[in-house]
């Protein structure tokens, strides 16, 4: 029964990454009309060009600043992203709290209006998600959501 849970919330959540990162412009395949002609795309390969040899002359480097930890929110993530992120988070850790508790107490159907009001919450993150489509999203905020859904996976996978 627990296995059969967590693929169905896996199977969710991966419904919910492919949704948020999908994107509807049409591929140039899909642009150009099909009139039972073939046509072939000539391209020209790139010329070969001779890179420049290096001098011997050392240039003068300045040393690397320390760089940020990777944990830490990157910088240009917009603050309702990350605030919804971030309670996602908070959620799988209830999730996972609550499904480790189930377990140890030998899966009492007395939980399992907890269990519901869980699958509850993880529809509205869904449709809260819904909003974060690929149009809407920038780079720091693809490198946000990575990083959280992750650490999403790490903590699924402790229940295994």
């Amino acid at each position: 029964m627990l296995k059969k849970i967590l693929a169905m919330l896996l199977a969710l959540i991966m419904m919910l990454s492919l949704t948020a990162c999908g994107g509807n412009e049409p591929t140039d395949n899909d642009a150009e009309p099909d009139d039972g002609k073939k046509q072939e795309r000539v391209t020209e390969e790139p010329e070969e060009t001779e890179e420049p040899e290096e001098t011997e002359e050392p240039e003068e480097t300045e040393e690397p600043e320390e760089t940020e930890e990777p944990t830490e929110e990157p910088a240009g993530v917009s603050a309702d992203f990350k605030a919804v992120m971030d309670e996602y988070e908070k959620f799988i850790d209830k999730y996972v709290k609550f499904m480790k508790k189930y377990e140890k107490e030998g899966r009492p159907l007395s939980m399992l209006s907890e269990y519901t009001e869980l699958l509850t919450q993880y529809t509205e993150f869904a449709e809260t998600m819904a909003a974060y489509n690929g149009d809407n999203l920038s780079a720091a905020d693809y490198a946000y959501y990575i990083e959280v859904m992750g650490r999403v996976s790490q903590k699924l996978l402790e229940l295994n």
